[in-house]
């Protein structure tokens, strides 16, 4: 295996075309929503909220307000983008969690400072909603690009069960196979400052967290080609392997989950486990209809209409 080198932030064009900001907004923007009439003119609201933590795909459900098909009561959905984002940049052992989503949880009065910064607490909201903010969180995508560049080019990972056995859809063979227990393993290596941040969030106060997973679709649609197909580090390696990782990401968001007691969120999935791409804008982040679907999963937690 080749070594790999410490992370930095990916500010190259690879990162830039799987993560353009205005692009992905204004692709969600395309998708109408109606206009909330729920509240009486010239009256003054404020609504529970639910933060959508990490990587571009929490930039979906910004500032979008979800209504619950259970209660009637509106959430305010919030999202905090935190750019290219690795586990390592998550948290760190001597800095702790990232000063970016800390400075944002401040700024809402989700999370209060105590000594100059040294220690957070969450806030209990005014609303009716029991406990601290909700939130769900969205890690590994920038990761997956360290793996790739770990098992090497023109190399795949040996299918391991049958979600894996169906995401060989080439026929041309790699140069060599690499084991999923040593890629999973190098997986949960990197993940392990993710898993650190949720303990430390929780230690704040913050208990109702959401981890959402990387479901991989064995096969990608034309589109996704279309749009990503140029991006050179894609271009270099064997068309199975990275689906496999994203499987392999996957295992670990519900292994973090578990470890963590936080709970996993698959989001939708489609037969073959995959986001359908009727809920996505580009195969990788969330449609209008992707964020109902998934604003709906997750209110049917806080709701307890799910268990």
């Amino acid at each position: 295996m080749r070594s790999v080198e410490p992370v930095r932030e990916n500010t190259g064009d690879d990162a830039r075309a799987l993560c353009d900001e205005d692009e992905i907004l204004a692709a969600v923007s395309r998708d109408q929503l109606p206009v909330e009439r729920g509240f009486a003119p010239g009256t003054l609201h404020r609504l529970p909220p639910i933060y959508f933590v990490g990587d571009s795909r929490a930039l979906p459900f910004r500032n979008a307000v979800y209504t619950s098909e259970f209660t009637a009561r509106s959430y305010q959905l919030r999202t905090v983008h935190l750019r290219f984002l690795h586990a390592a940049d998550f948290y760190s052992r001597e800095r702790g969690l990232t000063t970016a989503l800390l400075d944002a949880l401040a700024t809402d009065d989700t999370l209060t400072p105590h000594d100059e910064g040294a220690r957070w607490t969450a806030s209990r909201w005014e609303h009716d909603l029991e406990g601290a903010a909700p939130l769900v969180l969205f890690c590994g995508p920038y990761d997956a690009h360290r793996v790739m560049d770990y098992i090497g080019p023109d190399a795949d990972i040996a299918a391991w069960d049958q979600r894996s056995h169906a995401c060989d859809v080439s026929a041309e063979p790699a140069s060599r196979l690499v084991s999923a227990a040593e890629v999973r393993r190098y997986v949960l290596e990197i993940m392990e400052p993710f898993a650190l941040g949720i303990e430390a969030l929780r230690a704040m106060g913050l208990d109702r967290i959401f981890v959402h997973g990387s479901p991989a679709a064995p096969q990608r649609t034309d589109r996704f080609y279309r749009l990503f197909g140029h991006v050179k580090w894609l271009r270099q390696y064997h068309p199975n392997a990275l689906s496999k990782v994203l499987l392999l990401f996957d295992d670990a968001a519900r292994t973090i989950a578990a470890r963590t007691s936080a709970r996993y969120l698959s989001g939708p999935v489609d037969a073959h486990g995959g986001t359908p791409p009727e809920l996505t804008s580009d195969d990788v982040h969330y449609n209008a209809d992707g964020v109902r679907e998934l604003a709906r999963s997750v209110v049917a937690v806080l709701e307890g209409v799910v268990e």
